[in-house]
Formats: structure tokens, C-alpha cells, sequence
């Protein structure tokens, strides 16, 4: 009779198998012996087990991760008609594996303007026409350009190689990176609508909470896209209810001056790495993406005002640079610009542009 036995350890690239075999069997010996003058042929046995082990290393394909710029499928988002799902299944985990892939909702612009000699001073004025993320009215037309991306820091790595240089080559290793960038999505957006009280409103400001670096430019932006009465929110806010015009005032509040990072993970992929704004040949550093954030800023508040929108401009807090104070000043619509050092004043601010815009009410 033949028992066989198997075991596995390991994980990850391999896996050792180990087996054995128990044989039954029998050893036998003869002799010849002398018995009364006769011959005797004498046997003898032993009864035993012959167990043979083995082993085996068997590998699940696995050689190194590729590190590089792939395009990657994520359709598998899409949860029908205008619904989404959280989260989609990518092969990124441990030694190549499928592992899920959050997402919490925050996208990456469409296609943007590249800047190519790190002096982007007027080079957005006018929008350039290739900037379609700057086109407040731009509807995707089927085109990848035109579309937004989800973000989705989880199939995200910074690429560095095996000094710890940062690089933008294919890296091949068998080791799995660090993720190397910084990441913040902030609290989702509300659309244009009537809050039945001041309470509910305050419900829905108390979820607003500051988080990751400032750019004035994305939040100006999606400011605009929601209000615009021509753009992708259009249908729900041309008009009133009963088919009258609206007067539209863009309220904008910021902390202070633009910050940057060329490391973090933003609306336009991670600066360093993808270098959709600025030129190919070099990674961007902070300096010069806050340069590209404050033309772009300009840009966006005439692209605003020119669409027959008020805005209000509030600076808020203290260490608001000179430069940066004229930057927000020159935004606002003539005389809607306010500065607050602390939250006294910024809610008599408030105060002030309530009293001439009837329809917004804030209260503490």
C-alpha cells in the first residue's frame, strides 16, 4: 500500500511544496542449514516501510514590478447611467496580484496647456485654445482630451531608481516601491441649490475642512463650472423656476498664497512625473508651478467676470504676502474685495456682501 502526504509554505513568488510516500514492503533472507543430514533452505523476513520525500518550488509567474506611464482601463467605474462605483480591480497588489482600488471621487483635469520655457507670465492671456480644462463651458465631446479622470492615488507611484533619484525612465524591480507623492482630496462639492434653513447650511459648511496645498486656480474653476448658465451644469441654472434671469455672484474665500508641491498628487497628475504644465525635458520645482497656478488664477477671474458674474474675493487670515494681495485684489470684480485678518472681521465681511446680494444669507 502507497500513502501519500503534501504540505505548502511560502507566499507571494513562490511556493515550496513538500510531499512524501510510505511503501509497504518486506525484506526477506534465506540460508541453507544442515537438518538430520538433510538440507534445509531457511527464510526469514522483516516487514517495513520504504517513505521517499520530496520537494518542489513552484512559482506563480511573478519576476519584477514594472514601473512606468501605462495607460490603465478604468471604465470599470462606471456603475450605469450617471451612477459610479467606489472602487475598481487593478493588477497592482503584492507580487502582481489583483487588489482593489479605491476611489473617493476627486478627479484629474482634461487636457491642459503646457508651458515649455518656465516663464509663464501672459502666456494665458487669452486662454490658450489647447487648455481645455481652463474652458469653463466645455462640454467632453467624446474625446479622452476632453474628458475628466478619475484619481486614483492607490495605482499611483512615484518613480525612483535604485539610488533614490527621482525619474521619470521605466524602473525594474523586483522590490515594491514606496509611493513617493502626497495626496489630498477635498470635501465634495455641493451643486447650485435652495437650502430649506440657515441650519442645514451649516450643516453642509461644518464637512468643509482645509486639507493638502492651495490652488486658487481648481477652486476658481469648479466655481465657475457650477455657476455657468452656458457650461455642463447649464440646465439646472439657466433660468429660475418660472423662466427668469439670475443674478450670478461668485463668492471665492481663500487662506492665503498659492502653495504647490511638485511631489503631490493633484488635478494634474503629479507635477514631477507627469509634467503636464510645464516642459518634458524637466522635472517642474515648486517655484515655477506656483508661477503657472497665479497666470492661470488671472486668467480664470476674467474668464469669470466676463461671463456677466460677480466676484467676491475674501483673503482670510494672517502672512497674506503683498504679491499675493494684489493677485486676489486684481480677481475681484471692482471694489468686491476683502480682506480678514481673523473671524470677527471675515463675518462682518460676510455681513457686508449679504447686505447687497439679498439672495445670499450667512449667519454665524
Amino acid at each position: 500500500m502507497e500513502i501519500n502526504t503534501q504540505s505548502s509554505t511560502g507566499s507571494g513568488a513562490n511556493r515550496v511544496v513538500s510531499w512524501s510516500t510510505n511503501q509497504d514492503g518486506r525484506y526477506y533472507n534465506y540460508q541453507g542449514v544442515m537438518v538430520g543430514g538433510k538440507c534445509q533452505i531457511q527464510r526469514r523476513y522483516i516487514s517495513g516501510y520504504l517513505k521517499r520525500n520530496y520537494q518542489r518550488t513552484d512559482t506563480t509567474g511573478f519576476k519584477e514590478y514594472e514601473y512606468d506611464q501605462l495607460s490603465f482601463d478604468v471604465s470599470g467605474l462606471k456603475a450605469g447611467a450617471d451612477g459610479w462605483k467606489a472602487s475598481i480591480v487593478a493588477p497592482v497588489g503584492p507580487y502582481g496580484q489583483a487588489a482593489t482600488v479605491a476611489w473617493d471621487g476627486c478627479v484629474e483635469e482634461r487636457q491642459t496647456y503646457q508651458n515649455t520655457d518656465d516663464s509663464p507670465a501672459g502666456e494665458f492671456a487669452p486662454i490658450p485654445s489647447n487648455a481645455y480644462d481652463m474652458n469653463i463651458d466645455m462640454i467632453p465631446d467624446g474625446s479622452d482630451a476632453t474628458k475628466w479622470r478619475p484619481l486614483l492615488p492607490d495605482l499611483v507611484w512615484g518613480r525612483y531608481d535604485s539610488n533614490g533619484n527621482w525619474t521619470i525612465s521605466k524602473v525594474k524591480t523586483s522590490s515594491d516601491l514606496s509611493r513617493n507623492y502626497t495626496y489630498a482630496c477635498p470635501t465634495a462639492a455641493s451643486k447650485l441649490k435652495s437650502y430649506p434653513s440657515a441650519s442645514s447650511f451649516e450643516s453642509y459648511v461644518n464637512t468643509l475642512y482645509p486639507n493638502g496645498n492651495t490652488y486658487h486656480d481648481i477652486g476658481l474653476l469648479w466655481g465657475a463650472r457650477l455657476m455657468s448658465p452656458t457650461g455642463i451644469f447649464g440646465p439646472e441654472n439657466a433660468f429660475t423656476p418660472t423662466g427668469g434671469e439670475i443674478e450670478r455672484h461668485l463668492v471665492f474665500m481663500t487662506d492665503g498664497d498659492t502653495v504647490t508641491s511638485n511631489q503631490g498628487y493633484t488635478a494634474h497628475g503629479i507635477a514631477w512625473w507627469d509634467r503636464r504644465q510645464t516642459r518634458s525635458n524637466a522635472g517642474p520645482g515648486a517655484s515655477l508651478l506656483t508661477a503657472v497656478v497665479n497666470e492661470r488664477t488671472k486668467a480664470l477671474c476674467s474668464a469669470i467676470k466676463s461671463k456677466n458674474i460677480t466676484l467676491w474675493v475674501v483673503s482670510f487670515g494672517n502672512g497674506v504676502s503683498t504679491n499675493a494681495q494684489a493677485l486676489l485684489q486684481s480677481c475681484a470684480s471692482p471694489n468686491r474685495y476683502y480682506v480678514a485678518a481673523n473671524s470677527a472681521t471675515l463675518i462682518s465681511n460676510f455681513q457686508q456682501i449679504a447686505d447687497e446680494i439679498s439672495q445670499l444669507r450667512l449667519t454665524k
